[in-house]
């Protein structure tokens, strides 16, 4: 999401200055691999952390998504956004410190309160009639996310987890619907210029945990 994110910035000041919609993309996508290249490379000098090749390939594919979004408009149709909720590793992150339990003490580092979103527009998937009934603004998402981790990097599986009283990290999975505050800014071009960017943050709404166990929330963050 972070390549994303600076992928679609950087490529948003080169269109800016005078590049072309595809070549700012591509100059935007560039940036961005090469700053979270360096991002990789300075935590495989740590040897808590070491290089990740799952995360420089994660930087590379999220870089690449507003050029793929600028050459093929048809793409355009599926989205990537981020949802975030503080967990209780974050929000008493300095009790859990003090305690000797996994902590975390920055809200950028709290992966388990991050839930990453697939959000597609499914009328180009629905017969006629049936797309031109689904409101605009609505979209279907598919959200993953993961409990049971230990902070900072500490490992949560295995002989040399941090708290063995907790349990393994998991993977989760959610189905939902997307709203798309875009629709809703109206003629304001100030918040219009901010399109893209309230694009990449989903908004709660209710929601289905499918993976590991069936679970409906009213409202999910």
């Amino acid at each position: 999401m972070w390549g994303l994110f600076l992928a679609q910035a950087t490529g948003d000041l080169y269109r800016w200055i005078g590049f072309s919609p595809r070549t700012a993309a591509l100059l935007g996508s560039l940036s961005s691999i090469a700053e979270m290249f360096y991002v990789e490379y300075r935590d495989g000098r740590y040897g808590h952390w070491g290089f990740s090749t799952p995360d420089a390939t994660a930087d590379v594919l999220g870089a690449l998504v507003p050029l793929v979004h600028a050459s093929v408009p048809a793409t355009r149709v599926v989205r990537f956004k981020l949802s975030y909720f503080p967990s209780p590793l974050f929000r008493y992150g300095h009790v859990r410190q003090a305690g000797g339990h996994p902590y975390v003490l920055s809200f950028m580092d709290d992966y388990e309160g991050m839930t990453f979103w697939m959000v597609m527009d499914p009328r180009p998937l629905l017969p006629g009639h049936a797309a031109g009934r689904w409101p605009d603004w609505l979209g279907v998402a598919v959200g993953v996310g993961a409990q049971g981790l230990h902070g900072y990097g500490r490992t949560s599986r295995g002989p040399d987890r941090w708290d063995p009283d907790l349990p393994d990290a998991q993977r989760e999975i959610y189905l939902s619907l997307d709203f798309d505050f875009a629709h809703s800014l109206g003629n304001f071009e100030v918040l219009r210029r901010f399109t893209p960017y309230f694009r990449l943050v989903r908004f709660p709404t209710p929601a289905l945990r499918i993976h590991p166990t069936p679970t409906l929330y009213l409202l999910y963050f």
